[in-house]
Order: C-alpha cells, then sequence, then structure tokens
C-alpha cells in the first residue's frame, strides 16, 4: 500500500481517539477495513499494531452502546485476535440486545473460539430476540461450531414470524453446513406447515446451496428502484 494510506491509517487512528458520537463508529469501521487489508504485511506491522491498540481502547472505554457496537464490527473486521477476550467481557457485561448482537458477530470474526459456549449458553435466551439470535449463530458458525443448527432448524418450524424466520435462514445460510440439508428438506416437504414456513426452509437450502461469497440473490437487491415496488420484489428484498 502507498504511503498515502499510512497517511490515511494516522488519520482515521486520531479519529477513532478523539471524534465525537457516531462519527468515531465510522472512523473505527474504516480503519478496520484498513487493518484487515495490511494484514501480514511486514511493512505495516507497527503501524497496524498501534491502530488495533487505539480500537482496543476505545472500545473498552466506550460505553454509549451504539458506538461500542461499531467499535467492536471494526475488531472484527480487522480481524484482531486480541479483542477477543475484551469483546467477551464486554458482551457479558453488558443488557443493549443490538450491541451484544454486534458483539457477538465480532467474536466470531476474531475467531475467539473460548466464547463458544458462552455464545451457546446465550443462544437458549434468544427466542424472542431473532437480531441477538441471527448475531449469536453466525458468530457460532465463524467459530466452526455446528451445534447451532438443530436450534436453528427447529426455530424454522415452530416460528410464526417473517422477521424470526428469514433471520434464521440467514443464519442457516451463512454457516452452510451440509447436515442442515437433510433436516430443511423435511421441513420443505411437511405439507402439515404452513406455506410460509416451508418457503422459507426452501430459501435455506438455496443459501447452503449457494457458491458465491455474495450471496447470488443480493444481485436483484443491487440498484433496486423503489418506484418500481412489486409484493413479489418486496418480499424477496425483505429476506435478503
Amino acid at each position: 500500500m502507498c504511503g498515502g494510506g499510512a497517511t490515511a491509517c494516522d488519520l482515521l487512528r486520531t479519529e477513532v481517539v478523539k471524534a465525537q458520537n457516531q462519527q468515531r463508529a465510522y472512523a473505527a469501521l474504516a480503519l478496520g477495513v484498513l487493518c484487515e487489508r495490511v494484514l501480514g504485511d511486514e511493512a505495516w506491522r507497527e503501524r497496524r499494531s498501534a491502530a488495533l491498540d487505539a480500537l482496543r481502547t476505545v472500545f473498552d472505554t466506550t460505553t454509549a452502546p451504539n458506538i461500542k457496537g461499531g467499535v467492536a464490527i471494526a475488531l472484527g473486521i480487522a480481524r484482531d485476535a486480541e479483542a477477543g477476550p475484551l469483546l467477551l467481557a464486554a458482551i457479558k457485561n453488558m443488557r443493549d440486545v443490538r450491541f451484544r448482537a454486534y458483539a457477538a458477530l465480532a467474536l466470531g470474526m476474531v475467531n475467539h473460539v473460548a466464547a463458544g459456549d458462552y455464545l451457546t449458553e446465550l443462544l437458549a435466551e434468544t427466542d424472542n430476540l431473532p437480531l441477538l439470535r441471527q448475531h449469536v449463530t453466525i458468530g457460532l458458525g465463524l467459530m466452526g461450531s455446528r451445534s447451532v443448527i438443530a436450534p436453528l432448524v427447529e426455530t424454522l418450524r415452530k416460528e410464526r414470524s417473517s422477521y424470526v424466520l428469514s433471520s434464521t435462514t440467514i443464519a442457516l445460510g451463512f454457516i452452510g453446513d451440509r447436515t442442515a440439508i437433510a433436516p430443511l428438506v423435511e421441513v420443505m416437504n411437511e405439507e402439515k406447515l404452513p406455506p410460509l414456513i416451508r418457503g422459507f426452509g426452501i430459501i435455506a437450502l438455496g443459501n447452503i446451496a449457494d457458491p458465491e461469497p455474495v450471496p447470488v440473490i443480493s444481485a436483484i437487491a443491487a440498484n433496486h428502484n423503489y418506484l418500481a415496488n412489486t409484493e413479489c420484489l418486496n418480499q424477496l428484498l425483505y429476506i435478503l
């Protein structure tokens, strides 16, 4: 990366430390992206280390859940393995649902497998918290856990909320494990289940089978014209 990247890194690090409110979170996310790009680049070792130190310090000292959640994701993007204990302590101590969801996802992104048992326990408490449930399952999936597949499929069978069903199918598709295929086929073929649930089961199967790193159906959402809405398209975009 050119010298301009070094200047940007220093400016972002300063902004992360000194900025207020939401601007701090955006600066942290930008710095996390930069740190991920130079991962393994020996010429950037010291500057990356200083940037990660700044992100960890800000995460540890920030109390606003929305800002802290943004910095958590920044640490995850940067693949900062040393942030794992900080993220785990924070998710245990803070009760804000949105922050805990972001922290769970970040724990998976940094592959802090020591958090696996806690996240598995937390999953049992998320029946009425679909955002947290989705992020906890994705975090566990990133750690390589397959223990979440059975409860996710069971949620698919019993749930009636379209938002929860959407979150569940996204999580199953993200984990993408072949062991989920057979129970999802059962959901798809079970005629006593409501058509909506069977439909989401089919979507989950499609997400698992999708070979692309970015789901193929995401292309439908690109440059979507909100003036050209149809009910079918709205349903599809809701699933995305």
